[in-house]
């Protein structure tokens, strides 16, 4: 139930940060409507432990951290036909999760496991549109909840 509630409090929080990018970019002149597709993911450490993320793509290798109980929002924003992204983990050929700097989880695009974060069918999802009259906007919330199971599964690695 704690987790739910979590779940949806994060959920607020990122329509809430969504909203604000929505009423920033509407307020550019435009003649016509445009359509506008924003797409937030939000991840959220539910453990006690401290939790490096690397994704791997063709692009680039991105690093993010997460401390206990804290979450990360990335951002996807599409006007115009253009994509504005930081390097989604959803997007990575590959990820290297690391609890507490020694327990290793390894994901690749094609790995099947119920827990693959890169895997966009493995992320709660939510979804709101709105109409100004000038800007339809889609946003889409994915949410991914990094747990003890998680950290149970990762392989402790010796240095």
């Amino acid at each position: 139930m704690k987790q739910k509630i979590t779940w949806m409090q994060h959920l607020a929080i990122g329509l809430i940060i969504s909203a604000g990018i929505v009423f920033q970019t509407s307020c550019k002149e435009e003649e016509q409507d445009e359509l506008i597709l924003i797409s937030r993911y939000l991840y959220f450490n539910a453990t006690q432990h401290h939790i490096s993320i690397t994704s791997y793509n063709s692009q680039r290798d991105s690093l993010y951290t997460i401390l206990p109980g804290d979450t990360i929002s990335l951002t996807e924003n599409i006007v115009a036909g253009k994509s504005f992204n930081n390097f989604l983990i959803a997007d990575a050929d590959s990820v290297k999760i690391v609890f507490d700097f020694s327990r290793i989880t390894r994901y690749r695009a094609d790995s099947a496991s119920p827990r693959n974060i890169i895997k966009i069918s493995n992320y709660d999802y939510e979804y709101a549109r709105t109409n100004d009259g000038k800007y339809v906007t889609y946003i889409h919330i994915f949410l991914f909840d990094l747990t003890e199971d998680d950290y149970d599964m990762a392989i402790l690695q010796e240095y």
